[in-house]
């Protein structure tokens, strides 16, 4: 089964299929997501391509879809873990520590579909550790950890627009969905790019 990523065509350059280097460098809380099997709380990861370059010369970035925020044997943030990372993530989950991807990487595989509107997204169909020996391009880009729980300007300000439209500040889980921020009250979240190296605490 796909990790179902997308990235749409419309106003988007359409990443070509293909096998490549990716390195997490967004992390956002999208609150409670509707979805066929009801509401779930969901996170989205953003990953640059560093090898691959769209017609203005900078890298290719794809975001996750709406991934549930739940560390389970079966569950897509324990295979992000264990293509990031390595390692499988701790059974407490108290004790997980999601910063840690940043700025890690992994191979991501890419192939399009068309939807229903006629359009043709590229999606990750799954993510691979890195091979043995195999370098990871160095990346000066901007990274952010965004988080409902306490939200900052900082890291809100580097989340692509589109993306930022997608998330839902209510925190009620039957609530109807907010798109609008909340006032923040201020960059709180400043050591966000110097993430753990530990995927736990």
């Amino acid at each position: 089964m796909g990790l179902n990523v997308t990235k749409g065509s419309g106003d988007f350059e359409l990443l070509p299929e293909g096998s490549y280097v990716g390195i997490c460098v967004g992390i956002t809380d999208v609150g409670w997501q509707n979805g066929m099997h009801g509401s779930k709380d969901c996170l989205r990861l953003t990953f640059l391509l560093p090898t691959k370059l769209d017609a203005n010369g900078e890298p290719f970035k794809i975001t996750t879809h709406d991934t549930n925020k739940t560390i389970d044997a079966k569950s897509n943030l324990t295979k992000y873990c264990e293509a990031l990372m390595g390692v499988s993530p701790p059974d407490d989950e108290s004790a997980f520590n999601i910063t840690a991807f940043i700025n890690k990487g992994c191979q991501v595989q890419v192939k399009h579909n068309k939807s229903s509107n006629g359009k043709t997204y590229a999606n990750i169909t799954a993510l691979y550790p890195l091979g043995e020996g195999q370098a990871l391009p160095e990346s000066n880009h901007k990274t952010w950890v965004f988080n409902l729980e306490n939200p900052d300007q900082k890291s809100y300000s580097r989340i692509p627009e589109w993306l930022s439209k997608q998330i839902n500040f209510n925190p009620n889980k039957d609530g109807e969905p907010n798109n609008t921020p909340p006032p923040f009250k201020t960059d709180e979240h400043i050591g966000f790019d110097e993430a753990d190296s530990s995927p736990w605490g």
